[in-house]
């Protein structure tokens, strides 16, 4: 019996589910032995995102690499790359010492990567490589016209920080070269246009002295004619003397060139990054001066930026009015020193359609200090509060957190907020802030999760916390995890409240949630992180083609 061949397009339907598996590459690898049209399509989605965690994997790609000259079979694989991830490289479970890999892991084997990667999309890295992130590599790195997602999370040693610096200096160079440039080529273009305008000219006048040598010509004719005419109306002694006047054309003057044969003015060009960078991660890098590297970048950033954190960086009031807003979705800016109610409140009144935003603040890590005035402001003003805004952290002791933010929270968040972070939020009390939160129409419908670590009204007895889970049951809040304190999980019993409430902890966070429904996920996907995923899909057509968050990402977003 012959089995019926399926068409390409459901080998490809299969394989894409495949690829969404939680770790697809023992079955994507068995499907490229297959046949050879397995093989075809199976490639791209092995390579689509490679993530390098040790020396044995980052020697087996450099290899492939360096042979890609060579064999067009393997240039062809590492072209698949879209999205590299080293930031979690270690040698640490490699058995092998940081020297023995230090010939291997080099600015030249970086270099070699991403001379090979052509289709490369998205480039992570973390602290441990940012001795190999020279000036050659970021530049090269900033020269591939594909790139959309670069994440330096971590990196804050004196080899970033100057290829930094270089970057920004090479692009205001290259700012003032562009416009000495289009001077030049305006000069150029007047010029021509000026010597094709004098040309013109020439010709009709050459023009104009061939229709006046005709002209007379045709006058002699006509003089001689009239004559002879003349002669012979004298002769019959009738007629009258014909004149015939002659008038040449008149050309008109060109002193310009025509509109259809103008040259058109290039507009000026003011940055030289990727067009398409939309996401940036600078998480925790805090040594990358604000006059030198900040602003020059942002100031020549792509209009279309979506996803930027800037958490633990020198961001000043100059930084944020160079930072594009119109698609802003996601903004970490959790322990920046240098900001102000002043500088802060007008920025957030430009983006209309922030996602995520985490002004978390503290004291004692660091971070700037907002009043309530300025909290309340923003609430009320900010377009994307209410709209789209999904997920709010308001934590830190820095912050002017009282009940009456709370309340302002609940009044104008609307059924938009998932999240919301109120850590260390002294002045906050259970009866006069937390609760009504909680209790809003709006909030207790839409919000799923609460931060409420060292919240003094939380902390005080363990009966507050089995108190405020029974409340939340009877009022039909949809909330499903609230974040506590370790001290205060430990003295919680297995199970809080009439549903069952269990003790959960990721890494360093603790947090008391709801049981789960049938499907749904008990990691710590319910928590706020306190990174931005930059790797997070937009739309379902792109979840497909993105890896799952790295452990590195994992492990500054969640403390894991």
């Amino acid at each position: 019996m012959k089995v019926p061949t399926l068409p390409l397009e459901i080998h490809q339907l299969i394989l894409a589910k495949v690829h969404d598996f939680d770790d697809p590459r023992p079955t994507l690898i068995a499907c490229t032995l297959v046949n050879h049209t397995y093989n075809l399509y199976a490639t791209p989605l092995l390579y689509n995102s490679v993530s390098i965690a040790s020396p044995r994997p980052f020697g087996a790609l450099l290899k492939i690499a360096n042979e890609a000259a060579e064999v067009p079979t393997k240039a062809w694989k590492l072209s698949q790359i879209r999205h590299l991830d080293l930031s979690s490289y270690s040698t640490v479970g490699s058995h092998k010492a940081a020297a023995d890999t230090k010939h291997m892991v080099t600015p030249e084997a970086l270099l070699t990567l991403l001379s090979v990667c052509v289709n490369l999309r998205a480039f992570l890295v973390g602290e441990s490589l940012e001795r190999m992130l020279t000036e050659n590599v970021v530049m090269s790195l900033m020269s591939c016209k594909h790139l959309t997602t670069v994440d330096f999370v971590g990196c804050s040693g004196r080899h970033f920080t100057k290829a930094m610096v270089t970057l920004a200096a090479s692009l205001e160079a290259r700012s003032e070269e562009t416009v000495h440039e289009q001077q030049q080529q305006i000069q150029q273009q007047q010029q021509q246009q000026q010597a094709m305008a004098r040309q013109l000219e020439e010709v009709v006048f050459e023009n104009k002295d061939i229709d006046q040598a005709s002209s007379s010509r045709s006058s002699e004719n006509t003089s001689r004619r009239n004559s002879m005419s003349s002669v012979t109306s004298n002769d019959n002694s009738s007629g009258s003397a014909c004149s015939t006047i002659v008038s040449s054309p008149t050309s008109p003057t060109f002193t310009s060139l025509p509109p259809w044969l103008a040259v058109p003015d290039s507009q000026p060009t003011v940055t030289r990054l990727p067009a398409n960078l939309t996401r940036i991660g600078l998480h925790d890098c805090p040594t990358l001066p604000e006059p030198t590297v900040l602003v020059p970048i942002f100031s020549r950033m792509t209009p279309t930026l979506t996803h930027l954190d800037l958490s633990n960086t020198k961001v000043t009031p100059a930084v944020l009015t160079t930072i594009p807003t119109t698609y802003l979705t996601h903004l970490n800016l959790q322990k920046c020193k240098g900001l102000t109610c002043d500088a802060l409140v007008p920025f957030l009144q430009r983006c209309d359609r922030l996602e995520y935003l985490n002004l978390y603040a503290d004291p004692k890590a660091g971070g700037s200090s907002f009043c309530e005035d300025c909290i309340l402001t923003i609430l009320a003003t900010c377009p994307a509060v209410g709209t789209t805004l999904r997920q709010l952290d308001l934590g830190g002791a820095s912050l002017g957190i009282t009940d009456r933010v709370l309340i302002a929270i609940g009044r104008y968040a609307g059924s938009k907020l998932r999240s919301l972070g109120v850590a260390g939020a002294k002045r906050v009390t259970l009866q006069g802030g937390i609760l009504p939160l909680l209790q809003t129409a709006e909030i207790k419908s839409s919000l799923k999760y609460i931060d409420l670590t060292d919240v003094p009204a939380i902390a005080e007895s363990v009966v507050v916390i089995n108190d405020l889970v029974r409340k939340l049951e009877k009022t039909g809040c949809v909330l499903r995890c609230i974040e506590v304190a370790k001290a205060v999980q430990d003295g919680l019993p297995e199970t809080v409240g009439e549903e069952g409430w269990i003790k959960k902890s990721t890494g360093r966070r603790c947090a008391v949630v709801r049981p789960m429904a049938k499907g749904e996920s008990e990691t710590a996907e319910w928590l706020l992180p306190r990174k931005v995923n930059v790797m997070v899909a937009r739309n379902e057509a792109e979840q497909s083609a993105v890896s799952k968050m790295s452990p590195m990402s994992k492990y500054y977003s969640f403390a894991v």
